[in-house]
């Protein structure tokens, strides 16, 4: 009571929801599920949504008598393309939430900056969220950058018009050139992050799991596809027996 209810994407709530949403604002009361009493309420509501409103109304698909209870103060947010100069200032709000254990960020290199302002970002701050957080995790720049001139490449811009042509074997060379970079450099960098996630825990997979911030089977399955079970640990290696005088070392590996 006297706080602040956010409600996001309110333009994909259910029919019979936004009945429910609107009798809740105007009466300023409620019942909780499966509770008896009646619960008051006055709080400022905040509504987002990247449908028009309008549109949705004329369609059947949004209630007109809720736009208007909702619609006092509206503010238009141009999509994250339109606004390249927040681009930047955002990553490094991002970076510092998702920083862990007061490390110090990764350094966003200037190929990686590039990358970030000329991307079209169709997902808007989603997205750019997304590519904060596997950039904190992995902390290659070169491959987050690779990845998002990939999907330039791939995908034209939003408001882009393109010319219908046939596509050609040349055309559809270099995109697969690009691709196949990615994904070389995507798993290499994947490889080295979960070694080292496993290094720095002795070989215990779910303390490597939580150090990764992944679910227990999703690294299994990403050691599986990586197949980093016939890869050699970087783990300090102990002399032993005559190879301690030949100046070998015993390695441990997966398998061992």
């Amino acid at each position: 009571d006297g706080g602040t209810i956010f409600l996001d994407e309110i333009g994909d709530m259910d029919y019979k929801l936004q009945a429910k949403l609107l009798q809740v604002l105007q009466d300023q009361e409620f019942q909780r599920l499966g509770g008896k009493d009646t619960v008051r309420v006055d709080v400022r509501v905040i509504a987002a949504t990247h449908r028009d409103l309008e549109k949705a109304i004329g369609e059947g698909d949004f209630r007109e008598d809720l736009y208007y209870r909702l619609n006092v103060i509206n503010l238009r947010i141009p999509p994250l393309r339109e606004r390249k100069d927040d681009i930047l200032p955002l990553v490094e709000v991002l970076m510092r939430k998702y920083a862990t254990n007061g490390a110090a960020p990764p350094q966003i290199t200037p190929p990686l900056k590039q990358a970030l302002l000329l991307h079209d970002w169709p997902g808007n701050i989603r997205e750019l969220e997304n590519v904060v957080r596997k950039f904190m995790v992995l902390r290659e720049p070169d491959l987050i950058a690779t990845e998002l001139r990939a999907k330039a490449f791939r995908k034209p811009p939003h408001h882009a018009v393109l010319e219908k042509r046939p596509h050609t074997v040349e055309e559809e060379e270099p995109e697969a050139t690009i691709l196949d970079q990615v994904t070389k450099a995507k798993e290499q960098a994947e490889t080295k992050a979960i070694l080292a996630a496993l290094n720095s825990t002795h070989w215990n997979r779910k303390q490597a799991a939580a150090l990764l911030k992944i679910d227990y089977k999703a690294l299994l399955y990403k050691m599986k596809k990586l197949a980093i079970e016939d890869k050699v640990l970087s783990f300090p290696m102990e002399r032993s027996g005559p190879a301690q005088d030949s100046g070998e070392l015993k390695v441990r590996t997966a398998g061992n």
